[in-house]
């Protein structure tokens, strides 16, 4: 099994594994300290090397962001510098790109995010280090960009691909904006039909989470298919 550290337990997650293991699901640090709020950020970072998960997703606004190339690869800099206890602890993060780092060029996340640092290099053309999946253990982890090709969507084509090839048991699908509003306006909402067969795909291979931040606080929702089983809905996360 996994568990997220959340307030929430989902049962949906849970089976009888000998060897359980844990994801932190956890975004939107930006803030004045070069971009970040690197305050925050450090007891985040010492929490999580505390908790010792397998995995850290960060869907999206690491820094406040800039479209000054040198400035933006400054502030990325200073994330990965305080998030630093973290990859030395030897625990994976997994990073996406939210509306602040979209105000520069891809440029500056492919330069702080390389070698060691880099995402899997298995996206889409055009989307490489900032879209991917990776299998770990017994999950599927997707990060979708949702700015590269159009704003406030995804590749459902290259994600409709990675699904069908699955075999793992949990999915758990992670961006930046939430696909049902709480807050913000802009978000994937903004084109009802693309969300909804986003949200159809991971549905359909057995995803129950869909973590997300943006908005800038704790949001649990469990949308409804309305099948009258609550155990096969998919959970929206907001964690920013």
């Amino acid at each position: 099994t996994f568990t997220l550290l959340t307030s929430l337990l989902l049962s949906s997650l849970t089976s009888a594994v000998a060897d359980p293991w844990r994801i932190v699901l956890v975004g939107d640090s930006r803030g004045s300290n070069n971009g970040v709020n690197t305050v925050i950020l450090t007891e985040i970072a010492a929490r999580i090397v505390t908790e010792q998960p397998e995995l850290v997703l960060f869907p999206g606004d690491l820094v406040q962001g800039s479209s000054n190339t040198n400035t933006l690869i400054s502030q990325l800099t200073t994330w990965r510098d305080t998030m630093q206890p973290v990859y030395g602890a030897g625990i994976g993060v997994l990073a996406i790109r939210g509306n602040h780092e979209n105000l520069g060029s891809v440029t500056a996340w492919n330069t702080v995010f390389s070698g060691s640092y880099a995402m899997p290099a298995n996206g889409p053309a055009g989307e490489v280090n900032v879209t991917f999946s990776l299998v770990h253990r017994n999950a599927f982890v997707v990060g979708l960009d949702e700015y590269s090709a159009h704003i406030h969507r995804v590749n459902q084509a290259w994600l409709d691909g990675q699904l069908a090839t699955n075999t793992r048991p949990h999915v758990l699908v992670f961006g930046h904006e939430p696909a049902f509003k709480a807050d913000h306006p802009d978000c994937l909402d903004d084109y009802p039909a693309n969300r909804d067969a986003l949200w159809a795909s991971i549905a359909e291979a057995g995803g129950r989470i869909y973590g997300c931040g943006h908005d800038h606080f704790y949001d649990h929702a469990r949308i409804d298919d309305q099948n009258g089983n609550p155990d096969d809905d998919l959970h929206q996360l907001i964690v920013g």
